[in-house]
Formats: C-alpha cells, sequence, structure tokens
C-alpha cells in the first residue's frame, strides 16, 4: 500500500505498521468504529465514526499529525451539515439534487457558494469573485478561471486515485476529485455516504452494499471503484458507475443513488432486501434498469424474465427489467425504487432457491402476494417521509403514506390490487387474496 493504514479496535492490519500504537484508539464498532491515517497528503489522526460510517471526528495529538480535531454533524438523509475544526463552526446547505450549495459560517454570513447545471459543478462565487471551473473526463477540476474567462486563478494536478493534490494558489473551492470535497484536516474525500482516502485509494469505511461472489473485487468493502479510478466513478460511495458516458453523473443516476443510499438505511429489512436487489451499478446481477415510462399512473414497472447463467452451466439468473418514470426525485422515487426492488427481490429468491438444487415452490409468489409485499414498502416509504400517495382504486383513489394506519394500509392495497383498471390480473382485472393471478415465473423447471 502507498501509505498506511490502522484496523479498528486499535489493532494494525497484518504487515502494517506506521507508529500509530502510540496514539490512544478507542474502540468503536469494528465493521465501521476507527481508523487511524497517516501517509503523504494525510495527516496522522485518530478517526472515530458514528453509526452508520459516516466520519463523527478527528482526534488531534498524534505523532507527526497537527494539533486540530475536528467534529462533523449529519442530517436525517446523512448529508454532512456542520463541521467543526479547532473550535470553527461551518454549516452546509444543499439543493433540492443534494448539491452542496453554500458554506455559512458561525454568524450566519456565506463563506462560499457552489453553482450547479446538469449535474456539473460549473463555478463557485467567494471572497467577492466568480471562479468558473473545468473538470476532466472523470469530474475532476483541473484548471479555474476568472469571470472573463481568462485569467487563471488556479490549477489542478493529481494522480489517478486524486493523491497528490497540488493546486496553485487562490484555489476558491474544496472541490477536486470527481468533484467531492476535499477536507484540508483530514485530507479526506467526502462522498456522501463514506469518506474515500485518495493516497490509499480506499474508502474509510466499509461499502453497506457489499460485493458479488462474480467479481471478487468488490467483495473488497474498502477498495475504490475495483482499482479502476481512470474508466470508473463512484457518485455517492456506494457504488461503481459506468453505466453512461458521463461517468454516473446524469440527474437520474445521480437521483437513484441517493435513492439507495436512503433506503439502505432504512429499519425496515423488506425496505433493506428491496434496495439490496439492484446491487452495484456495475454489477451484471440480472436487474436492468430504464428510465422512462413505465405506463400510465405508474412510477416504476418491473417485466421478469429468466436467463442461463454463463458462468455457471445448468444455473439460471434473473433478467428483469425495471423502468422508472423520467424526472422523479426525493420519496416518490424513494417509493418507486422499493416498490419495484421490493419485486426483484421476489425473483432472485426463486431463482436462488432454484439453483441450490432444492427448489422452493413456495417462494414463487402469486401476483396479488408479490404485490402486497411492494406496496407495503410503498406504505412504508411514504410514511417514513411524511409523504402520502393516491393510487386509483376501487373507491376511486385509495392514499398511502403519512397518516395511514397500518390495517387502513391492507385495505387501500387491497382495493388497488383489485381494481381491474389497474390491470394486475391482466387486462381488466385485478387480483385478490381468492384469486391471486399468476406467478411470478409460469415456466421454472421443478417448480
Amino acid at each position: 500500500m502507498r501509505d498506511s493504514l490502522a484496523a479498528t479496535l486499535g489493532e494494525p492490519l497484518p504487515g502494517i505498521s506506521d507508529g500509530l500504537a502510540a496514539c490512544s484508539h478507542r474502540g468503536l464498532r469494528p465493521d465501521a468504529g476507527l481508523l487511524g491515517r497517516g501517509g503523504p497528503g494525510i495527516q496522522l489522526a485518530v478517526l472515530a465514526y458514528a453509526r452508520l460510517g459516516l466520519l463523527a471526528s478527528r482526534e488531534a495529538g498524534c505523532p507527526g499529525g497537527g494539533a486540530s480535531s475536528a467534529s462533523y454533524a449529519y442530517d436525517a438523509a446523512g448529508r454532512r451539515v456542520r463541521k467543526t475544526v479547532s473550535g470553527t463552526t461551518v454549516y452546509y446547505l444543499y439543493d433540492v439534487a443534494g448539491n452542496q450549495i453554500a458554506e455559512i459560517n458561525a454568524g450566519g454570513g456565506v463563506n462560499r457558494q457552489e453553482i450547479y447545471a446538469g449535474g456539473r459543478h460549473l463555478a463557485t462565487y467567494a471572497n467577492g469573485g466568480l471562479s468558473y471551473h473545468y473538470s476532466d473526463w472523470l469530474g475532476t477540476e483541473r484548471a479555474t478561471v476568472g469571470p472573463n474567462g481568462t485569467s487563471s486563478v488556479s490549477i489542478c494536478t493529481s494522480l489517478p486515485f486524486g493523491e497528490m493534490l497540488n493546486c496553485t494558489s487562490g484555489d476558491p473551492s474544496p472541490m477536486h476529485f470527481t468533484g467531492k470535497q476535499r477536507d484540508a484536516e483530514t485530507g479526506l474525500d467526502y462522498f456522501g455516504a463514506r469518506y474515500n482516502a485518495s493516497s490509499a485509494g480506499r474508502f474509510m469505511s466499509p461499502d453497506p452494499l457489499g460485493g458479488k461472489m462474480l467479481n471478487p473485487q468488490s467483495l473488497n468493502k474498502y477498495v475504490y471503484v475495483t482499482d479502476n479510478p481512470l474508466n470508473l466513478t463512484d457518485p455517492t460511495g456506494m457504488y461503481i458507475c459506468a453505466d453512461d458516458p458521463q461517468g454516473c453523473r446524469s440527474q437520474n443516476d445521480r437521483e437513484l443513488a441517493k435513492t439507495l443510499a436512503r433506503l439502505l438505511k432504512s429499519k425496515n429489512p423488506d425496505v433493506v432486501r428491496a434496495a439490496e436487489a439492484f446491487g452495484g451499478a456495475n454489477d451484471d446481477n440480472g436487474v436492468t434498469v430504464v428510465f422512462g415510462d413505465p405506463g400510465k399512473g405508474k412510477d416504476g414497472n418491473t417485466v421478469h424474465g429468466l436467463q442461463g447463467d454463463p458462468k455457471h452451466l445448468g444455473k439460471l439468473k434473473v433478467k428483469d427489467t425495471v423502468v422508472f418514470r423520467l424526472g422523479i426525485k426525493g420519496a416518490r422515487l424513494d417509493a418507486a425504487v422499493g416498490h419495484e426492488g421490493s419485486h426483484a427481490a421476489d425473483g432472485q429468491a426463486v431463482v436462488a432457491s432454484f439453483n441450490t438444487g432444492h427448489p422452493n415452490p413456495a417462494l414463487n409468489l402469486r401476483k396479488y402476494e408479490t404485490e402486497v409485499r411492494a406496496y407495503l414498502n410503498t406504505q412504508d416509504i411514504l410514511d417514513s417521509n411524511g409523504r402520502t400517495g393516491a393510487i386509483r382504486c376501487l373507491t376511486g383513489t385509495c392514499q398511502l403514506g403519512a397518516g395511514v394506519t397500518p390495517a387502513e394500509a391492507r385495505t387501500h392495497i387491497d382495493s388497488i390490487l383489485a381494481d381491474p383498471q389497474n390491470g394486475y390480473g391482466g387486462k381488466d382485472k385485478g387480483v385478490t387474496s381468492s384469486d391471486p393471478g399468476p406467478v411470478l415465473y409460469s415456466v421454472l423447471p421443478h417448480l
């Protein structure tokens, strides 16, 4: 490794030592609790983490680590909203797309403002002046010019993982590697869901999405874009993006990444299961996500299919296409992803059972059963966001979400599914508990 990384609970990683044993290590959670950092561009320090794996504090006093201490606070969505370094506090504001647009000092004054368009960081207003940024193909900012477009304010260089960052004087913004904020007090890049150590080419806390056996590199929960930083980006610290020429910085991709990050933090295991069904954006797990028109009155739709697994002879793999309505975001997208992800997870459970050689027919759910489970996710997500949704049903429209009791939700879901206009049982036909409709896979060996 290019520099040293200390393990949690004060124990060094095998074969790695950088004198961190001399620092006071206080053990927290083993999977995301305490990491010591040191190396080129990274000040030696003890870092403590909060429950969700987000950096909570930096302790001062390690040998060679400088005297600054820091603490961080986050909102309910996991966004960093406050930072205090050596007694100086700043606050952060975000736009509806989740971009950090302002840093506010403790006195209420604006330290800097960031300007975005089309998912790109365009400019910074700071110290009474406007500066424009030019980025490379990954979104790493390389040059900054003044308002006339000609006078150079700053030129920045760095190596592939963002390490050895060097900017000429006058750099107005901390947004650097792939457009993420680099903290001067730690040298870490804030990715939203996690912090990245550029000099190690690793994240500082584990990936909550885990990995796939068919992609061994993804099993390393700390690796950055499977060690391919010249071609891939990671918009939130959650999963790899290589699904569009812009490196997964389209507005739809950014919103989906934020939604998955939120749903993975849910206390409802069915919601977490739905988010996990999508896997990573660069994992071929058989689920394809499309943004377009899922059909009249729908924010999402899943079409189930099967295919042979090319890497495992005699095994099956899902071939599902999930369509989300173009342009939806926030709680509305959360509900759609939780709903359609539940369907994807149901399909994956059937295939996994078949591949064991001892398939369980009960997992091949009927249409009514899989839709009830998905709509219960919709109810939970809308309720947790304080939102409601009106859906066509037998009585006209039925509400799900905030203010709807569990018993009312089940009644409303039954009415939604039974309405023939919704077509859950086929053209002009609904489904009910007594007439549950077809199974997920009508042609599946041994089921």
